[in-house]
């Protein structure tokens, strides 16, 4: 968390303030951080970052519409899905049912702008409807804090609440703030883990779903849900081996989508054919008849897609994605890979991790004379 490049002078009356403008606020928010706490003069669209002597001009906000001057618009966030979670004491910052600020038109809040802005922006945010007091709201704010990394296990409306607790006469300020956004939030309180599959054969069309996690031990009770062209077949829980077996029957000829969920852990996914398997190796596994390389999923897609293959013996596998001029903007070898179900996920970016714009490219995968291409399609 940034604790210096948008903070003004302690006492708020420096008569000609050095600190960062509103646009170089902006261009800071952009970089992304886990909590963004706003501590400032605010009113309905924006906040005030840099004042002379404590709120007078020259001054520099940031603000919801498009600005200029030096001054910061929430339309200029970079949009590479950095969001956060925003805790404001600012006034009105909270006030969607305003829609004017000294009589001119401010179109929409800054909490409307924040949470409604795509691939950036608010997750969620905290935020005043009407006053926030400097001389007490801070107080709400570092209890939110406190109980946000402790007793609130990481929810951020409980957080809120228990501040509300522990300061119930401050009454004027706890009936005008309020939580924006999906109110079965819960951020991470430390760097979530991997999960992975291994998908194995019980016979021609039933099969074990094995979740491992970053140290290739099983991961029990976690949410397994089995999908095929967008329907929903089956769900349900690992057990304590990590093992989750449908007991629906599987259909030869489709495809399916595997996706496990557990608290602390990133969501993982995967797409698997029945078809593609004749037998199953000394160890369980799949082993496809043919070499396969299958629709990306989801597509179209943004930021992410997974790119499932099938390999009926071992080869070194060489992956390349194409634009619609023919140039190679990524690619990707495996050598010796075993033979079974793999994937790959692309980011969306390029060979110099630049991230691609809007639009359809080719991916193409080659295992020794077998060569296969599909087109996918990037949404910005």
């Amino acid at each position: 968390m940034d604790t210096a490049t948008a903070v003004e002078y302690p006492t708020g009356f420096d008569p000609d303030p050095s600190n960062a403008s509103g646009a170089e606020c902006v261009d800071t928010l952009s970089e992304g951080f886990g909590i963004v706490h706003i501590l400032c003069h605010g009113r309905i669209d924006g906040f005030m970052v840099r004042s002379a002597n404590y709120g007078e001009w020259p001054a520099s906000y940031v603000l919801a519409p498009p600005q200029g001057n030096g001054q910061g618009s929430l339309t200029e966030l970079a949009q590479n899905d950095r969001v956060s979670l925003y805790y404001s004491l600012a006034c009105k910052s909270g006030a969607y049912d305003l829609d004017s600020t000294d009589g001119q038109a401010t179109g929409r809040s800054l909490v409307e702008s924040l949470i409604s802005a795509e691939q950036c922006g608010a997750v969620g945010m905290v935020g005043n409807a009407r006053w926030g007091w400097v001389y007490s709201s801070y107080l709400l704010q570092a209890s939110f804090t406190r109980y946000l990394f402790n007793e609130a296990a990481g929810s951020p409306v409980e957080a809120m609440y228990y501040s509300w607790l522990e300061y119930p006469y401050y009454r004027d300020l706890i009936y005008g703030q309020n939580f924006f956004g999906d109110p079965g939030l819960k951020i991470y309180l430390e760097e979530p883990g991997d999960m992975d599959f291994e998908i194995n054969a019980l016979t021609d069309n039933c099969i074990i779903i094995h979740i491992i996690n970053g140290n290739k031990t099983p991961v029990p009770q976690a949410e397994v849900i089995l999908s095929a062209n967008g329907v929903i077949v089956e769900r349900g829980a690992t057990d304590q081996s990590g093992d989750f077996i449908p007991a629906a029957e599987l259909n030869p000829d489709s495809t399916y989508c595997v996706t496990a969920i557990k608290e602390g852990y990133t969501i993982a996914y995967d797409m698997f054919s029945v078809s593609m398997t004749l037998s199953t190796g000394d160890d369980g596994s799949l082993i496809p008849a043919r070499f396969e390389l299958n629709q990306n999923y989801p597509n179209p897609f943004n930021p992410t897609t997974t790119i499932s293959y099938s390999l009926p013996e071992p080869s070194d596998v060489t992956f390349e994605i194409y634009n619609l001029l023919g140039q190679v903007i990524w690619d990707k070898k495996v050598p010796g890979q075993a033979e079974g179900i793999h994937s790959i996920i692309w980011d969306g970016t390029g060979k110099d991790g630049v991230d691609m714009p809007t639009g359809i490219y080719f991916y193409r995968a080659c295992a020794g004379d077998a060569i296969q291409t599909r087109k996918m399609m990037l949404l910005r």
